[in-house]
Order: C-alpha cells, then structure tokens, then sequence
C-alpha cells in the first residue's frame, strides 16, 4: 500500500487522505465543492510535502552553495596564473611596440612580429625568430623581467630586421651595430663599443659573446627598467606512507576435516577447558578460553558438511599447538584411544598449516 498523507483544501479548509504523487484526473486532488462554486478545478495541498520540499530546497541551496565556493577556491589558482599570464603578454607586446618603432625606416611601415611567451625548462632566458615574422620568447617560471628577458626581445626583433649575410651569417657585425643603436636609444646610454670592437678583431668573431658584453654593460648602468608578474609555483603534495603489511596474517582461515567435526570438537575443548589445574597460569586460561570460541563457532564448508573453516590469528594456532602437545604428553589417556589419535591427527594437521604460513612470509619478507 502507498503511502498515504492529508491533502487539503486552501479555501474551505476540507482534508482527506491521498497517496503522495495522486494522478491529475485523481477526485482526491482537487476540492469539488469549491470547484462547483468557483467555475475551476481547486487543487488541494499537501502541508507535509510542502513542508519536506521546502526544508530540502534550502538543503540542495546550501549545498550548490559550498560547492560553488570550493570550484571558486579550487580555480583561484588557475584564474590568477592566466591573469598574469595576460599581464605577462601585454608588457612584452608594449614593450616590443617601443624597440620597433626605434628601427627606422622598417619600424615605420612594416608590421611588428607576433610574440608568444613560454616558459623554460631551466631558469635561463632565450629567444627564437621564426622567418621574421614569429618569435617566440622563453623565460624562466619563477623571473620576474631584467635585463637578460629584455636583451632577448630587443636581439629578436633585430632578426626581423637586419638580413641574414652569406658571409657573417646571422650574428654578424651589422646585426650588433643595430642592436647597439637600439640599445643607446632606447635607455638613454653610451655603449662601450671599444672594448666590443676589440673583443671582435682579436682571434674572436662575432657572436653571442658580444650578448653578454651589452648585457654586462646594461647592468652595470642600471638603466633598465624591465619587469613583470612572476609565476607563483604551486606547493608539492605531501607523500602519505602506506601502513607496512603484518608479518602474519589475520585471521587464518583454517580447514578442519570432516571426520574430526562431529565428535571430536566438543571433547577436545572439553578435555582443555573444563579440566581445571591450580598450576595453570592466567594465559593459559586465556587460551583455553579462546580456544572455545574458537571451535564453538565451527561452520560447515558446504552444504555437504565435507568439512569446516574457522578463523583464528596465528598467535592463538601457536598456543594450541604448544597447548595440545603438552596435554599429549601428560599421558592422562592411551595411546591406543580414538580420542588420542584423533588429537595427534588434528596437531599434525595443524603443524602443517603453521609451516605452511612460515615459508609464506618468509617469501614476503624477503
């Protein structure tokens, strides 16, 4: 039967039970008389799923509302990585505007290369023109501008300019002499071109050396005023240590045959519980103890009754190991006794599963 509440009616104030969800062409759902009254159907309310439909709105309101704040929490940092990301590019993009509008008359009419901006694997700045027209540009993740970066845009952007010679390739003396011009304009300083000059015509060529030089010399002047938002690396999660596995496992499942079931388990624990001794220690009863749990709670294998498993930690098959040995040398019974062999069979089978599980850690461990 469906569960049943108390529908009423908004302007007579009439009630009567219906099922929760009651179809549309339902009587119940609606008041007749004050439909009669009225011209159109009335609908009744239910109070109580009005009641549980508004605790669980606020409810799922609360919820989306926390859920919201930790995807805002969990993407702060990615928002604020392209936030700087895209303060990064326009600082470049505007600073690229200022050394091409120095080259004349190419800064005049040509259209400035497209600069991206990577990051290095190293903490090293470099830079690569591709065809005059992209360069790319890479900086380390944690710099936040000097002269080193702005050395490399202004030396890319000279690429786009200056040919490349047959004779000096790439890096050549004109190369550098526009570099230099663009340099002095730029920060209002006076190169020492002496000491480059006579890097050059001394057993050396032109080349990135000469990089060095200007930056060596930007540096010492102090001029350059270069810089940009870093990016903020991200702390490493902490490693949590796996729990180490136990030497031995517990419980261990153990298999008692199905002639030792039937009328061997009640004598045996009774022959180690009830026989009393005051020489006994306070283990030992602990042992005897649960040594009955253990086998008063024997389940059969299958249906069958082909045998039974227990549980027990292997501490506690140790003890009655250690314990059935003793009361088999005690010689309280004959040797010759069902119930003799039937202990000596079970401690053999028992010996067996404790060196069974001995060579299995051993293989663990090792």
């Amino acid at each position: 039967m469906t569960k049943q509440v108390r529908w009423k009616c908004e302007k007579c104030d009439d009630g009567l039970l219906a099922p929760t969800r009651p179809r549309k062409n339902d009587v119940r759902r609606y008041c007749l008389p004050c439909s009669a009254k009225q011209g159109t159907l009335v609908e009744r309310i239910a109070p109580a799923l009005q009641k549980h439909r508004e605790k669980r709105a606020a409810f799922v309101s609360v919820k989306v509302k926390e859920k919201r704040v930790r995807e805002q929490q969990k993407l702060q940092p990615i928002k604020e990585r392209q936030k700087k990301a895209r303060q990064r590019q326009a600082i470049f993009e505007k600073e690229a505007d200022r050394i091409w509008s120095l080259f004349y008359p190419e800064g005049t009419w040509r259209k400035r290369p497209r600069i991206k901006i990577v990051f290095a694997r190293n903490r090293g700045c470099s830079g690569v023109n591709y065809g005059g027209s992209n360069i790319l540009i890479r900086i380390g993740r944690t710099s936040s501008g000097g002269v080193s970066e702005w050395e490399v845009l202004a030396h890319e952007l000279c690429h786009s300019v200056v040919p490349t010679s047959l004779k000096n390739g790439s890096h050549g003396k004109a190369f550098y002499v526009a570099l230099k011009n663009v340099i002095e304009a730029r920060w209002k300083v006076r190169m020492d071109w002496s000491s480059i000059n006579g890097y050059t015509t001394s057993s050396h060529s032109w080349g990135y050396k000469v990089d060095w030089l200007m930056r060596a010399q930007l540096e010492k002047a102090n001029v350059v005023k270069f810089s940009y938002p870093d990016e903020e690396l991200l702390p490493k999660r902490k490693k949590v240590d796996k729990p180490k596995p136990t030497t031995y496992p517990n419980p261990v499942p153990l298999y008692i045959p199905r002639e030792l079931i039937d009328d061997f388990s009640y004598p045996f624990v009774e022959h180690f519980v009830e026989d009393d001794n005051d020489d006994e220690t306070v283990g030992d009863k602990e042992i005897k103890k649960k040594l009955y749990e253990i086998f008063s709670n024997v389940k059969p294998l299958t249906k069958k009754n082909r045998g039974a498993i227990i549980e027990a930690p292997h501490d506690c098959l140790k003890s009655i190991y250690d314990e059935g040995n003793y009361y088999q040398g005690l010689g309280d019974f004959d040797t010759n006794d069902s119930f003799y062999k039937k202990c000596e069979r079970f401690l053999k089978n028992l010996n067996e599963i404790m060196l069974t599980l001995e060579l299995t850690n051993a293989r663990r461990i090792s």
